[in-house]
């Protein structure tokens, strides 16, 4: 089906996708985290909402570093 070389370049492809988005979802979880005290902090809704945009930011940022052709 395939050859060992295009197994190999398969292999390694997957891998890196499987870690990449290891990746974001430790970055996202600790973002979701670090807003939540936050959050928990303060009753206003402007400052989770202020720090649910960056949330976004960061995580279409760290896509494109890690993959520049692919954005979130």
């Amino acid at each position: 089906m395939f050859g060992f070389k295009e197994g190999i370049h398969l292999f390694f492809r997957f891998v890196r996708h499987v870690v990449a988005f290891l990746l974001r979802l430790v970055v996202f979880l600790l973002c979701v985290g670090a807003a939540a005290v936050i959050a928990a902090g303060f009753f206003s809704i402007g400052i989770p909402l202020l720090l649910l945009v960056a949330l976004a930011f960061g995580l279409s940022t760290l896509g494109s570093r890690i993959d520049p052709r692919r954005r979130i």
